[in-house]
This record gives C-alpha cells, structure tokens and sequence, in this order.
C-alpha cells in the first residue's frame, strides 16, 4: 500500500520516534493496540485523545446550489466518499460495488456517485477500475475541496460511504454524522469503534454486501433514516476539539 521510500521511512521513522519519545498520544483504541502490538510499547506509555470536528458552517442555499451545479449533482441524488485516493481507501472496490448496485437498480439511474479528496499515492488503478466497469458518466472525481464544498456535499448527499479496509479513525464519519447524514461503513475496529451502532456495516472486501447496506437505507422511511441520524448526531457530538 506504500511506495517503497515511503515504506522505509514509515518502518525506520516511526519506530525511532516511538522508542525515543518520553510519551505516545494517539486517536484510538485501535491504534493504541496496534502501538503495543507492532512495537512492544508499554501501554502506559500512550494515552488515547480522539480526534476531533469542530460545528460545521452555514452555508446558504444559493451557494450549495452552485456548488452542486459545478459537479452537475442534485441534491439526494449521490451517495458520496471523501478522502484522500490511496490504496487503505479501498476505492476500487467501491467503483465495483457500484456498478453492480447500478446494474440491479435501473429505477435509480440518475444516482451517482462523488468521489472527493485529492489524489494521495498508488492511485492509477482507481481510474483505471471507472474505464473498465464502463461507468465515467456516473461517478464525479472532485479533487481537492475546500471547506465550502465539503460541507455541501456532506449535506446534500444520500450517505457518506467509507470502504477502507484500515485506519486509525475516520474524522468523515464524524463530518457527516454531525450533519445528520447517514453513513455506511466498512466492519473494520477503528470505524464501528467511532460510529458504534449508528451506522450501515459492510465486509469491505465483498461488493454485494455494500450493494445491500445502500438498498436496505433506500428502504428505510424519513422517519426511520432521521432515528438513526439523530442517534449518529449525538454520537459525534462527543468528538469535539475541546474533549
């Protein structure tokens, strides 16, 4: 998952800095184990402090509007990734699932599906994986955004999606259950460790799998998305900046 200078320097880096520091804080619990694990740390010796997402702006509805127009998007009309595009975002496999979840919904035909964040390392294959399922028209690649765009897109979508097979957090889950946007989740320890039981869960290594976690939400009633939601919201409430 990492070029190979970026892979010496993460292995001999990292491991000089933890065995030189007086102290080690980290994001989660997860990390924290995997700390322990990978390097034989004392637990003692780090202390977990979750990231944080501080209130979202207001942005008026005029300037969602041309927001949305730009990537030519309807609200509730997409379901949305954001993130860096690296290998750990598991990307591929969300283009995949996506075609398979367009091919056995053809009521759904003007869902899309944004992909935004700029592109991070080993990404080619990303592009490569939209021209072979034959679905350009489908899905909008954003690049970079900024705090505009992001909020918009968080607030206009159907849900968040994050596929990635690791991490040591997930601040999107977060972003989008602070807006009250239901979010689907890859089952790995870090993500349901934030989302807990506020979220859609997916082996994120089987498609079909992701394909029902997006049907079963389309299924759910307003009222049935907005108990969820509101549960989600008051999750992530805990995770401010202050805490």
């Amino acid at each position: 998952q990492f070029t190979k200078k970026d892979l010496y320097q993460l292995i001999n880096w990292t491991k000089q800095s933890i065995e030189k520091s007086a102290h080690i804080v980290t994001v989660s619990n997860f990390s924290k184990s995997e700390i322990e694990k990978t390097y034989k740390i004392n637990p003692n010796k780090i202390t977990i402090a979750y990231n944080g997402v501080d209130t979202p702006p207001i942005i008026d509805k005029k300037n969602q509007q041309k927001i949305l127009s730009s990537y030519n998007l309807k609200p509730k009309l997409y379901y949305l990734y954001l993130g860096t595009l690296k290998p750990n975002k598991n990307i591929p496999f969300l283009i995949k699932s996506f075609t398979k979840y367009f091919k056995s919904n053809s009521n759904e035909l003007e869902t899309k599906l944004v992909i935004a964040g700029k592109k991070g390392w080993l990404f080619n294959e990303i592009f490569e994986t939209v021209k072979k399922e034959g679905i350009e028209s489908r899905i909008i690649f954003t690049d970079f955004i900024d705090e505009s765009q992001k909020w918009t897109l968080y607030q206009n979508t159907k849900a968040l999606i994050m596929p990635s097979t690791y991490e040591g957090f997930g601040i999107p889950v977060i972003e989008a259950m602070k807006v009250n946007i239901p979010v689907i989740s890859s089952n790995i320890s870090p993500l349901k460790e934030v989302i807990k039981d506020t979220g859609f869960y997916f082996n994120p290594t089987n498609q079909q799998e992701l394909v029902d976690q997006i049907i079963k939400l389309e299924k759910l009633n307003s009222l049935e998305v907005k108990k969820i939601t509101d549960k989600a919201r008051v999750r992530a409430n805990l995770f401010s900046w202050t805490n």
